[in-house]
């Protein structure tokens, strides 16, 4: 996942088919009884479970001014870091806002695994009881947080580091704190694991006495050897596992400008296969539901407002479509669970005013 600029909001909308315009009346722990109004902007068109049909309906919450920046969701929760350097979490149901711990640097990266939230900033690695507790520290250093995973009691972390090819793939366990599992990265963007091996995109690797370009590796969760799966993947813009595929994203340079592609390659190998290849644009982040895939994409058009899309096409291939839209917006990191989808929607340059809302969510039922 990309550093994310500054300011934002994040919205939320379930996965199945938009219904009509609705309202939610929030507890008195989100800013008290008042009800929001939950239709978008006439601008947006679809909807998260299919195309065309009215807009999903927008609930908010309130918080942080300077905006949430990360994104995890559980059945329950929301849960994000801020510009001022705050994690927290919302309620679904009530949009009660909690703080459950305070960060070292705005750059963050967060998991989720069992009753526990896990977390790196530039000094630590560490961990606090999803309903607010003690933060344990796992590990300590100087880091530029790029992803985190977590399987079972074992942490894996992405540190994008603070030179040329000085990123670093590291593995935590309590028996041996933390170990470089692979060091010499470039531009280190996303790591997925799943019980067998570690999948990493980046946009290089030093590799004995070369340069391997834009690769998509994968190795053992124990380490080594080192696999080139792809290669000259270039600006990845994520990377996702489900039981059988491996999913990521690249941005190609071309006459018309840049064109993102959503990728997919079977576990046991075979054919790269493209998944959808979108209108140009320089897309953000991607997340994983069941049967789709959801994409932030921020556009810049000459003399005309910035705004952005969110766009769900399914895995199975198809026509990319619009499930929000909005103007002086940079949708940034998306995340699902179950049948909810949430992503980061920070402030563009060109918008005025202070934020309203520090987490929306778009409900579709």
């Amino acid at each position: 996942m990309a550093r994310l600029p500054r300011l934002a909001l994040v919205s939320l909308v379930a996965l199945a088919g938009c219904g009509a315009r609705s309202s939610l009346t929030f507890g008195e722990g989100a800013g008290g009884d008042a009800t929001i109004p939950t239709g978008v902007a006439a601008a947006t068109s679809g909807g998260a479970g299919g195309g065309g049909g009215a807009a999903c309906p927008v609930e908010a919450f309130e918080g942080s001014a300077e905006g949430a920046v990360r994104l995890e969701l559980d059945a329950t929760f929301a849960y994000w870091t801020t510009r001022e350097n705050q994690l927290q979490r919302g309620d679904l149901q009530t949009g009660e806002v909690q703080s459950l711990a305070s960060l070292t640097s705005v750059d963050a990266a967060l998991a989720l695994a069992g009753p526990w939230l896990f977390f790196a900033d530039g000094q630590r690695i560490a961990r606090v009881p999803k309903e607010g507790g003690v933060v344990e520290v796992l590990a300590t250093g100087a880091f530029v947080p790029m992803d985190l995973a977590v399987r079972g009691e074992t942490v894996y972390f992405l540190d994008r580091g603070s030179g040329i090819y000085a990123g670093t793939l590291y593995v935590w366990t309590a028996a041996q704190g933390l170990v470089s599992l692979l060091g010499g990265l470039e531009q280190a963007r996303a790591i997925g694991v799943d019980e067998e091996h570690i999948y990493l995109i980046a946009g290089g690797l030093i590799a004995g006495d070369g340069v391997v370009s834009s690769p998509l590796l994968r190795m053992p969760r124990s380490g080594a050897p080192v696999e080139v799966l792809a290669d000259e993947q270039t600006s990845p813009f994520g990377l996702e596992l489900d039981d059988d595929e491996v999913y990521w994203g690249t941005v190609a340079y071309e006459a018309s400008g840049p064109v993102p592609r959503l990728f997919a390659l079977a576990k046991g190998r075979g054919e790269v296969r493209v998944v959808a290849t979108f209108e140009p644009g320089l897309p953000v982040a991607f997340a994983l539901g069941a049967t789709s895939a959801y994409v932030t994409m921020p556009f810049f058009p000459l003399g005309a407002p910035t705004y952005s899309k969110l766009l769900r096409v399914p895995l199975d291939g198809g026509a990319p479509e619009t499930v929000d839209q909005r103007e002086r917006h940079f949708f940034t990191e998306p995340a699902v669970k179950g049948n909810v989808v949430g992503w980061s929607v920070q402030r563009s340059s060109d918008a005025s005013g202070p934020l309203e809302d520090v987490l929306l969510r778009c409900d579709a039922r």
